[in-house]
């Protein structure tokens, strides 16, 4: 059985940061997993949050420096290690 999900009450409830998602859907007779599916809606159409900002120059370089340290650590074992049938 399925109710019909108030996503008016619901939004007007996410607007309260003290209250969990759990509360929120207790409130409004739903699930929680309907209150984090029209969250993820209803926040999503606002500004990007400030954590989702473009990697930088320096950013990219600490990127790539890793996977150079990466690539190169695997690049390194391959040449010390004997071939698996242990031929040379």
């Amino acid at each position: 059985m399925s109710s019909r999900v108030n996503r008016a009450l619901i939004e007007q409830l996410l607007d309260d940061p003290d209250l969990s998602y759990r509360e929120i859907s207790r409130r409004a007779g739903c699930s929680d997993f309907s209150v984090r599916a029209i969250a993820r809606e209803y926040l999503g159409r606002g500004d990007p949050a400030p954590d989702s900002e473009p990697l930088t120059a320096r950013d990219w370089c600490i990127v790539a420096s890793i996977a150079v340290v990466i690539v190169g650590g695997i690049w390194l074992l391959g040449r010390w290690l004997p071939p698996p049938d242990g031929a040379m």
